[in-house]
């Protein structure tokens, strides 16, 4: 583990969480350990497989890009175990010992990640905005689930995590898959304030969504997620290097707002449009893996 990336040990972690998460729906009981079989897998999926990821990703970029010390032998330990422990209480009855491991993987990125932004020896990028909101959400979330409104948990703990992580970090991927600059982290100051304010947009109707669970507040996802694709990763955008790849992100990217697009016209089905766009930003991660 001394000579090894956070990622390198995290990455591996989610996949296994996510074959687990799928597999287990080949299995003919419908209930594993007195639990239901979907409650398993949305468990495993978001606690294993995106925590795992979230994890390894910030646990190797932040102290890269902010310049500060990187993760110790102590911290890559606390993380393992208490993602190991969200792994455990997946398969619990009673989801307020999932809903509290995840609190304390939360709390711990929150420590880990914040001092080391706070004393960065360089300019953070501009995405870390929406690393910060990503987190207070997912905290938010949780404890709301932990309360008893999983409405509300899901939009801000699970759908409004992987938003604001994809649609922030990806910026810069997608730039990488052209060939071309970020023009957007390059650009002037108060156009990386528009960046920060359709992060808050972005967090405001996703607690109106888990709050009114209103056809418009999906419009209005729609609206800002597509807002991201042509103007802040600029999807349209020529470039010089043919890229299989670039088309296939542009294909997958475009099921976020277009999943919401459905909630909104298709209200009664919302599950089945959220499950296209969990499809498509776990293809993202992927991808960009």
């Amino acid at each position: 583990m001394k000579h090894m990336a956070p990622y390198q040990i995290f990455f591996p972690f989610g996949v296994l969480a996510a074959l687990l998460g799928v597999g287990f729906w080949l299995v003919p009981d419908q209930v594993i350990f007195g639990t239901p079989i979907q409650w398993v897998h949305s468990r495993l999926m978001v606690g294993g497989f995106l925590w795992g990821f979230i994890t390894g990703f910030l646990m190797t970029a932040v102290p890269k890009m902010t310049g500060t010390a990187g993760a110790t032998r102590t911290e890559m330990l606390t993380a393992a175990g208490l993602l190991s422990l969200s792994l455990l209480t997946s398969f619990f009855a009673d989801g307020r010992w999932f809903q509290a491991s995840q609190i304390l993987v939360i709390l711990f990125m929150m420590s880990f990640a914040f001092p080391r932004i706070g004393r960065r020896a360089k300019p953070a990028p501009v995405f870390f905005s929406h690393v910060a909101l990503a987190l207070i959400l997912a905290l938010s979330g949780r404890v709301f689930a932990f309360m008893g409104n999983s409405w509300m948990g899901f939009f801000l703990a699970d759908v409004g995590v992987v938003l604001l992580l994809v649609l922030g970090i990806g910026m810069r991927f997608y730039s990488f898959l052209s060939g071309l600059p970020s023009e957007f982290e390059q650009a002037p100051v108060v156009h990386q304030r528009g960046f920060h304010f359709l992060g808050i947009a972005l967090s405001l109707f996703l607690v109106l969504a888990g709050w009114l669970q209103a056809p418009w507040a999906y419009g209005g996802l729609f609206v800002i997620t597509a807002a991201y694709l042509v103007f802040v990763w600029k999807v349209f955008r020529r470039s010089s290097r043919p890229s299989a790849l670039k088309w296939s992100v542009r294909l997958v990217a475009f099921s976020i707002p277009l999943s919401f697009l459905f909630c909104a016209f298709f209200p009664g089905l919302y599950l089945a449009g959220l499950h296209v766009l969990f499809i498509g930003v776990f293809s993202l991660i992927t991808f960009s893996v």
